[in-house]
């Protein structure tokens, strides 16, 4: 019942190297290290989306505290939850 409220508006896209410097620094900062590949896979997945993008960081970042780092493994258990988000279906 309570949905996002708010304009649509675009961005410029994030280049890739910004994404995986500031990922990086803050999936470190979490407490959960994010292999490259992880971090490749979800960017990969969210299209570099700005939104999508850290969506899919957060959900990521939740679901590795308990392993203490990231991996492939666990950017792929967060991709059902957010893939229920309507700006995510919206990128296919």
């Amino acid at each position: 019942m309570l949905g996002y409220l708010g304009e649509e508006f675009t961005i410029p896209p994030i280049a890739t190297s910004d994404w995986n410097h500031a990922l990086s620094f803050n999936f470190d900062a979490a407490g959960v290290p994010i292999e490259a590949d992880a971090l490749a896979l979800l960017l990969e997945e969210s299209c570099g989306h700005p939104y999508c993008t850290m969506l899919l960081a957060k959900q990521t970042a939740q679901l590795a505290l308990p392993f203490g780092a990231t991996s492939t493994s666990v950017v792929r258990l967060a991709l059902p939850t957010v893939e229920k988000h309507d700006a995510w279906r919206k990128l296919r």
